[in-house]
């Protein structure tokens, strides 16, 4: 198992889905040696990662999964051609495709990532990479047993404050480090965090697959500003 940044699996996913993690002498590879990539869920962050897939040379982008009608609508005319489905299950079960992306809403992210590496695909899978601990042991345990290469999303991890600190760490100048503490702060009007976006008018429960969100979890009417604000 392997982690990295996005922005390293998507220049990894140029050479080959054979040699996600290495590095080979530059070629011209053929149609059959592009690496074909799948994604589950194409909201926010989603949508922005369904546009840096589109830049990588040999690789591409041919199916997108997402419980949300206008989020497979807004991605047909941002990749022509590609297959759109509302069960991520059958994105998984397409032979041809040999990555996948995983950047739905953060507690569902343990069950996409299990069954994407059970399916015999790579996979990235956004940040955090699980909801709770027994989770990510779930992940972790399904990543050791497999051959797939496995990268986790960062943010702020290629920050200099960060690069100087690990110098200082490797330096010896921080000592004994016996705790760490870390946070990051958003200045936003009380009652109007950042994430708070508007609900569409066609965020509806006949365009949402409501039970595939809950992923499990005690049943509750469809709440549409929940489903749209779920952080």
């Amino acid at each position: 198992m392997t982690t990295n940044t996005r922005r390293e699996f998507l220049k990894q996913a140029a050479i080959g889905a054979a040699a996600l993690a290495a590095y080979p002498p530059p070629s011209v590879l053929g149609a059959n040696d592009r690496v074909r990539i799948g994604m589950i869920g194409v909201g926010g962050r989603g949508e922005d990662l369904l546009k840096q897939v589109l830049e990588v040379p040999n690789a591409q982008l041919v199916a997108i999964a997402d419980v949300y009608s206008r989020r497979r609508d807004a991605a047909k005319p941002m990749a022509p051609g590609i297959q759109t489905m509302d069960d991520y299950r059958r994105l998984l079960d397409m032979k041809d495709i040999d990555g996948v992306i995983v950047a739905s809403p953060l507690h569902i992210h343990a069950r996409h990532f299990v069954d994407t590496i059970n399916a015999g695909k790579d996979l990235y899978c956004e940040k955090t990479m699980t909801w709770s601990i027994p989770e990510a042991d779930e992940c972790l345990a399904t990543a050791k047993k497999s051959d797939r290469v496995v990268q986790i999303g960062l943010q702020h991890e290629s920050s200099g404050s960060l690069a100087d600190a690990r110098k200082w760490i490797k330096d010896g100048l921080a000592g004994r480090i016996t705790q760490v503490q870390s946070w990051m702060s958003r200045n936003t009007p009380h009652g109007k965090g950042q994430w708070v976006r508007p609900v569409p008018s066609d965020c509806t429960a006949q365009n949402v697959d409501w039970k595939a969100f809950l992923n499990g979890r005690p049943d509750r009417g469809f709440d549409p500003y929940k489903f749209i604000n779920w952080r």
